[in-house]
């Protein structure tokens, strides 16, 4: 396997450094490749961009030439601090994992496909209406079937995740830096986990795993030993050799945030954040009630289970 992957690597770079482009061409603050022959252009990266509202070009024009730009690279907007909210428009078909950096006059390959890899304010990747190869979901960019996660946004204040049925493969680096994610959710139909820094930056207490994925090398990668990987039983000592931390059954699952016993409330506010077990804020620690109270139920607060009585 590992040999297949090294041939494929050098047969896209190969394919790359023929392509005859003007790399690292400076265009609006971000550097681009240019390929005269097809007038089509790379995103190739930058980090100077500074309004809070991205939306990446569709075309770009450089010695009174237009080029469309169908294509990003894994390092497109890789820590740009300013953006919000990114739109991806129609244009741009396919995320590289590979990128040029004129200083090195050489190509870099990795194995993620996140362009947007620690932008720590970034709350939400959108697409253009009726995108080809790409669709967004709540903010989280997955590509047209479904079946592959590229990026979960840095700054979203969940702090459950669950990914969808459907989804086959989970990119590296897809939740890199999201401070606030404390559980994420993987179903059975997930059949490939990237591990390279996949959970990097990420403080997640809780991990599960519903299905029997295969595992690279560098997995669960960003995960610290203090969280727990929950798993189908069959798969317990797989992890365990690859994991410092707690593996359990899956059923043993029984909290959002911890194993503890809930904490029982009367439902006055308080100035910490609510959100309901799916992870959604219901509150902002001002919660407005006739009453002054939260109505009954069960509720997650400064990450444990709550019971508002």
């Amino acid at each position: 396997m590992k040999h297949k992957l090294l041939l494929l690597q050098i047969l896209i770079l190969g394919i790359a450094q023929g392509l005859k482009a003007q790399e690292g061409i400076p265009i609006d603050g971000f550097y681009y490749a240019l390929y005269d022959e097809t007038h089509e252009a790379m995103l190739n990266y930058g980090r100077d961009w500074s309004e809070r509202e991205l939306v990446l070009p569709s075309e770009v024009t450089y010695n009174g030439q237009v080029y469309t730009v169908t294509r990003m690279s894994c390092l497109a907007c890789r820590s740009v601090e300013a953006i919000v909210r990114v739109v991806i428009p129609k244009s741009i078909r396919e995320i590289v994992n590979w990128y040029y950096i004129p200083d090195y006059d050489y190509y870099f390959l990795e194995s993620n496909k996140n362009p947007f890899f620690g932008c720590p304010n970034l709350r939400s990747i959108e697409v253009e209406e009726g995108h080809p190869t790409m669709f967004s979901v709540d903010g989280v960019l997955y590509n047209k079937e479904g079946t592959y996660l590229y990026a979960y946004p840095s700054a979203s204040d969940r702090t459950y995740y669950q990914i969808p049925k459907g989804v086959k493969d989970i990119g590296s680096s897809s939740f890199a830096y999201c401070p606030f994610l404390k559980v994420v959710d993987i179903p059975e139909t997930v059949n490939y986990i990237e591990g390279q820094s996949l959970f990097y930056g990420c403080p997640l207490e809780a991990l599960i795993i519903r299905g029997t994925p295969w595992y690279n090398n560098e997995f669960p990668s960003g995960l610290t030993s203090s969280a727990t990987i929950y798993v189908q039983p069959s798969e317990i000592e797989k992890v365990r050799k690859i994991f410092g931390g707690r593996v359990l059954p899956l059923d043993s699952y029984t909290a959002i945030h911890d194993l503890s016993a809930p904490e029982m409330v009367n439902g006055t506010s308080s100035n910490s954040p609510w959100y309901d077990l799916s992870g959604r804020r219901i509150g902002d620690g001002q919660w407005k009630m006739d009453n002054g109270q939260l109505p009954r139920g069960v509720y997650i607060r400064d990450g444990k289970k709550v019971i508002v009585k």
